[in-house]
């Protein structure tokens, strides 16, 4: 069956729910209501039933007027979906629906599989710029799984602000992808629509929040407490996202916290090409690990966070104790200690390191990403890793070689921290910042006989005469 007026996204219908408790309920398999209005509902504005899958909801406007500018509110739901395969929205203008103004959730989606919300306006108003929420949630999921949220093309992302406790709540949920959306913000990304958290997951797993492919990434930024907070689950993973900016990962649009795990352990990151975060800016921790074990947090470009850039156990710095035989928020991994940075006579970026994780304590092997920090301490870009083995435990300090420092953007007197991950995903704070310095002769190996300057000195060739060269210009 079909609800239409017959033109594309040109509003001529208006349902007004006023003396109903549902404005209209679907229960035909593939459905479409496309180009109405639908407010005012007490209870909710469009019910899809159970029976109705493979149904298609675009074009059209629930809980607000049909100027599309103020909350008509329904009752409880704008829209709640009972079937399977159902799609809500689309990558046109003409298909996205504007789902705001209802009491308990903008759109609700309960007990189903393998639907599609995409390319939505939920929670403002119909020019994506202004609070029309008036909804605890905006889109609530609760025992879904394998649900799409957005996608990487263009238009497919949905715009959720405005809600007063989660944009996005995943409840009992699994499976889900979320890509290519904006959690608190305006349709342009650069001012702040404010939901309380960005997306809020409980007892959820398996899902993902972003991606490594172009345009799977999220901007989740402008909400006035936790960008993501996750609780209660586990096996998830935040890849790719821009967390407290504007779209061009530069410029500030804080949330209070970026990132806040308790007792949900994830894969925040990753060393892939994508894969690193942008948590920037935010008010407080960009990343705090409440409690739990298991989160590795990996090639993610963390600055100007107010608090820490990593905290583990949200209570501030955590030293590193005797052996890292503490227990706590991802066991408390000992960060490693900076013995020295420098550039040396090939231009290369040396740097000598230790962890105090006796193995007993820790699964070994650690590996250890090394970072160019902020002013702040917060590592803003990852340079590369080393893998720290137990046998190098023993021995103390490890020197490795990150490769060329101007092509890793890296000069004297900038400053490096690092990260520690043992073996089972715990992943430490960053370590306290050592400045990158240029060492003297010694690092000039002469290696030829042949007596001339070719203007560098490196391990294909370096004479007596260019070792003299460098050593002076350098001292």
């Amino acid at each position: 069956s079909q609800i239409s007026h017959g033109r594309e996204n040109d509003l001529r219908i208006e349902i007004d729910g006023t003396s109903s408790s549902v404005g209209i309920t679907l229960d035909a398999p593939s459905s479409i209501v496309r180009g109405m209005v639908i407010n005012r509902a007490s209870n909710q504005g469009l019910q899809i039933g159970g029976s109705a899958a493979g149904s298609l909801i675009e074009g059209s406007l629930f809980g607000l007027d049909y100027a599309g500018a103020a909350i008509s509110a329904n009752g409880i739901y704008s829209v709640i979906v009972l079937a399977p395969s159902v799609t809500i929205g689309g990558a046109a203008p003409a298909a996205r629906n504007v789902i705001s103004g209802a009491g308990s959730a903008s759109l609700y989606i309960t007990g189903a599989s393998n639907s599609v919300v995409r390319g939505n306006y939920i929670g403002t108003d119909a020019a994506g710029a202004t609070d029309r929420s008036n909804s605890c949630y905006g889109l609530h999921l609760y025992g879904t799984s394998s649900l799409t949220v957005g996608g990487t093309g263009a238009g497919e992302g949905n715009v959720i602000s405005g809600a007063n406790c989660s944009g996005t709540y995943l409840q009992n949920s699994s499976g889900t992808l979320i890509q290519g959306n904006q959690f608190g913000t305006t349709a342009s990304g650069l001012a702040a629509v404010p939901n309380g958290q960005g997306i809020q997951s409980y007892l959820s797993s398996s899902f993902t929040i972003g991606g490594t492919a172009a345009g799977a990434g999220n901007l989740i930024s402008g909400n006035s407490s936790q960008g993501v907070y996750a609780q209660n689950s586990n096996a998830f993973v935040m890849q790719g996202n821009r967390i407290g900016t504007q779209p061009d990962g530069i410029t500030a649009l804080p949330n209070a916290y970026g990132i806040y795990l308790s007792s949900s352990p994830a894969t925040v990151g990753g060393v892939a090409a994508g894969a690193g975060n942008i948590v920037a800016h935010n008010l407080q921790d960009g990343v705090a690990v409440s409690s739990g074990t298991g989160t590795k947090i990996r090639g993610n470009s963390l600055f100007g966070n107010g608090h820490l850039g990593i905290d583990l156990a949200d209570n501030g710095r955590s030293p590193n104790d005797l052996a890292d035989s503490d227990a706590g928020a991802n066991l408390t991994q000992n960060f490693p200690v900076l013995v020295s940075a420098s550039i040396d006579g090939f231009g290369d970026l040396q740097v000598t390191y230790s962890v105090s994780s006796d193995p007993g304590n820790q699964a070994y092997p650690l590996t250890v990403d090394f970072y160019e920090a902020d002013l702040l301490g917060q590592g803003q870009v990852y340079l590369g890793s080393n893998s720290y083995s137990a046998v190098d435990y023993g021995v103390g300090n490890k020197t490795v070689n990150l490769g060329n420092a101007a092509g890793l953007g890296v000069a004297s007197p900038e400053p490096l921290v690092s990260v520690a991950t043992d073996n089972n995903a715990n992943s430490s704070e960053f370590s306290d910042a050592r400045l990158v310095g240029v060492p003297g002769a010694t690092s000039f190996v002469v290696n030829t006989t042949n007596d001339g300057n070719d203007g560098v000195c490196n391990p294909a060739h370096c004479s007596l005469r260019e070792a003299i060269y460098y050593s002076n210009l350098n001292s």
